[in-house]
């Protein structure tokens, strides 16, 4: 299906440049403060980003797994694009 784009699932330790449009949606939807980022590795899933995750899906009624499978993206994606927390 044209259009379509699949997320990696993120957990714990996972790298690289899904983990950075991971960070940049937290902070677009006011779950990372952006001036953590001197303090992390930008595109390291570290504990930071971890509980970041974990306090957004519990605002979101998500079940709260630390780990950003379909659902977390998805709801990322729509918060994000809606300009609403």
């Amino acid at each position: 299906m044209a259009g379509v784009v699949t997320l990696p699932t993120l957990k714990l330790g996972s790298t690289g440049v899904a983990v950075n449009e991971l960070q940049r949606l937290l902070v677009k939807v006011g779950f990372w403060p952006s001036d953590r980022w001197g303090v992390i590795d930008v595109n390291v899933f570290g504990p930071m980003t971890m509980e970041a995750v974990k306090q957004f899906q519990t605002a979101q009624a998500i079940p709260i797994t630390g780990v950003v499978d379909d659902k977390t993206w998805t709801t990322l994606y729509v918060i994000a694009a809606e300009g609403k927390i």
